[in-house]
């Protein structure tokens, strides 16, 4: 079994993972109770880690009460070993349930973490933050300080 260094990174750990030949897909965390509309309710999760080969899913399930809004935001720091300008070899997606909030590629790559927020509103949601990479250069998704804010 070859060992290789983690695609998605959260909360600033670095981890190694066993490259593995099948795939299995990562449980979302319960959803915490949150009540009532005010004040922040997730931080920094405890998002586990799961290897997919050369996918990487980070998932967790939270639930915004009715007539609530919240604000979902995170650092997001890309790091990468492509040198190509034009092309998004390796993808981060950000997705609640089917629908994407956002895809960053080793095209966004910079020297720091980048705030991120996205509104949402009242529901439960699965976020999934996941990672494919082909199967040469490297790129490192970094995500960290994952907050949601209710109001």
């Amino acid at each position: 079994m070859a060992w290789r260094r983690c695609a998605v990174l959260v909360a600033g750990l670095l981890c190694w993972l066993p490259t593995v030949a099948t795939a299995q897909p990562v449980a979302a965390q319960p959803a915490p109770v949150v009540t009532p509309c005010s004040g922040q309710k997730v931080l920094n999760p405890g998002f586990e880690l799961g290897a997919l080969g050369q996918t990487q899913t980070v998932a967790l399930s939270i639930n915004i009460p009715a007539g609530c809004h919240g604000t979902l935001s995170f650092g997001l720091h890309i790091e990468t070993e492509e040198t190509t300008t034009t092309i998004a070899y390796d993808t981060l997606t950000l997705k609640t349930g089917s629908v994407v909030l956002a895809r960053w590629s080793n095209l966004n790559h910079n020297t720091g973490y980048v705030q991120k927020s996205f509104a949402m509103s009242a529901g439960t949601y699965t976020l999934t933050f996941t990672a494919k990479e082909d199967f040469t250069l490297l790129t490192s998704f970094f995500v960290n300080n994952v907050t949601l804010t209710l109001s």
